[in-house]
């Protein structure tokens, strides 16, 4: 992530590389991880925004390792992974919004069918709800109650 990727005031960094076009994108940044990129960050206008000096790139390219040494700190399983925290934004996201096509761009997704294993089938008593209330109502506007037996 390079410094100039971020955009403070829209509370986002551009997404600059990826497998596909859809996975270079705006990426939207809680608060949470604002604060400490903002002071990470404040100043520079052009940087990697975690340098490395052991690194023939000149940065962090991944954070597998620190993640490993964390969890054997924190004593998780092994089976703990860091791309569970990518499964559980995608599946939180669709949870509190409804809207698989946010979620599919917001996780840079070029496919629906890839974004629809965050659709859990347990989350899919509102739609229930909703085709029952139609039905419920479409049901009682055409009989009276005296023709329903």
């Amino acid at each position: 992530m390079r410094v100039e990727d971020i955009n403070l005031s829209e509370r986002a960094y551009f997404n600059a590389s990826g497998k596909t076009k859809r996975s270079r994108r705006w990426v939207a940044l809680s608060q949470r991880v604002l604060d400490p990129l903002f002071m990470r960050c404040c100043g520079r206008q052009e940087c990697w925004v975690f340098p490395s000096k052991r690194s023939k790139t000149g940065h962090l390219t991944t954070v597998a390792k620190k993640f490993r040494e964390a969890r054997k700190a924190a004593r998780l399983p092994a089976s703990a992974v860091l791309y569970a925290a990518r499964h559980t934004y995608g599946t939180f996201v669709y949870e509190t919004t409804k809207n698989l096509q946010l979620v599919m761009n917001s996780m840079g997704h070029g496919d629906v069918r890839t974004t629809m294993k965050y659709q859990h089938h347990d989350h899919l008593e509102p739609v229930r709800n909703a085709i029952d209330q139609r039905n419920l109502v479409r049901h009682n506007s055409r009989h009276s109650p005296l023709a329903v037996q």
